[in-house]
């Protein structure tokens, strides 16, 4: 009885972890979605960065679209990394300053408005490079909420010095 009782203690995790995940809310798998874009971007991985935005993304003040993104990304992934190969910077979306405003009329759609603050890898380590405040519209799709149009103001700093 105990031995059986052991082996079925992972597969009853596995579904509780399973059935977690799909009782949380649009602002929990919204949230989430920007812990892995933190996540990818930090690892400088162009194309998991990439895949958190919709095909139409468009930022609205530069114009800047997913493939002048992707290729952006890309150069910098490759040009800014250490001589150990870790990528020079990083972004946190502090959860203080965080805002989700979920669209009564459409259950696929979102706004989100957050800070976030890019770091850059120095020699005397991490230090400040780039704060800005976003104003993101979000879709629900297939493959999750996806970053559909943003907006950004430069609170301090600049982009990439």
């Amino acid at each position: 009885m105990k031995r059986s009782g052991l082996l079925i203690l992972p597969i009853l995790v596995l579904l509780l972890l399973l059935f977690g995940r799909g009782c949380e809310g649009p602002e929990e798998r919204i949230r989430r979605r920007f812990d892995e874009l933190a996540h990818d971007f930090s690892r400088g991985r162009p194309s998991a960065i990439v895949g958190h935005f919709t095909e139409d993304f468009r930022d609205r003040p530069t114009g800047v679209g997913k493939a002048e993104l992707r290729s952006v990304l890309s150069r910098m992934s490759f040009s800014d990394r250490t001589d150990t190969g870790e990528f020079r910077h990083r972004v946190r979306f502090p959860l203080d300053a965080w805002e989700v405003i979920l669209d009564p009329a459409d259950p696929a759609a979102a706004k989100v408005r957050c800070v976030a603050e890019f770091e850059e890898l120095r020699r005397e380590g991490w230090s400040a490079e780039w704060e800005i405040t976003l104003r993101i519209d979000m879709r629900e799709t297939d493959e999750g909420w996806q970053l559909s149009r943003s907006e950004h103001t430069t609170v301090a700093g600049s982009p990439w010095r």
